[in-house]
């Protein structure tokens, strides 16, 4: 009856999940298979984001996780944004984010756990400490380095940036280059 009420009838609610995940917590199976049928429909998803962002519980959590598996980058953005207002976090799942994901949805993990020193030091050694032989990362890194000058402060900011443009041999030229760039924006004389 709930899984009718969600899926066939789009009346999913925050309230409407709260009672399922309490009583129906076997059920998450059927719940995810009727998820990913409905992959498509990105209003569906949107409004599925936003009631589970309101749940704002474990549960919530993994189901908003499943939805960003498989659905495309615009609702990719709004599940981050959707956990910035919870309380429950999972920071491996975010971590993996900033190793491979698109700037754009690395720019949202980072605003979400820049207020955490610790995460951001684990953010940066993610987005900044990146091998690069012969220059093959050297487009990631230069967009990563934009994303922490953007984004980042502090003088730990600073130390990565300053190792990043120590980088020694000549393909990585742009990166040094970058990294002092963005150096000067941040005003490094200030740490």
């Amino acid at each position: 009856h709930y899984l009718d009420k969600i899926f066939k009838e789009n009346k999913g609610s925050p309230f409407l999940f709260k009672l399922f995940f309490r009583f129906f917590p076997g059920s998450m199976p059927i719940f995810r298979d009727n998820l990913k049928k409905k992959s498509t429909d990105a209003d569906f998803l949107k409004n599925m984001v936003d009631s589970l962002k309101v749940v704002n519980s474990a549960a919530s959590l993994q189901l908003l996780e499943y939805i960003y598996s498989f659905t495309h980058v615009l609702i990719k953005i709004e599940i981050i944004k959707a956990m910035r207002e919870m309380s429950v976090r999972d920071e491996i799942f975010l971590f993996s984010i900033l190793k491979g994901a698109k700037i754009s949805l690395k720019k949202e993990v980072f605003s979400l756990i820049k207020n955490n020193p610790d995460n951001v030091k684990n953010a940066l050694e993610i987005l900044l400490d990146i091998p690069s032989p012969l220059g093959i990362r050297n487009k990631i890194l230069l967009e990563n380095i934009e994303l922490v000058a953007q984004e980042a402060g502090g003088k730990e900011t600073i130390d990565f940036l300053l190792m990043v443009s120590k980088k020694r041999f000549f393909w990585n030229r742009a990166v040094r280059e970058k990294a002092k760039e963005a150096l000067m924006r941040l005003d490094a004389e200030k740490f």
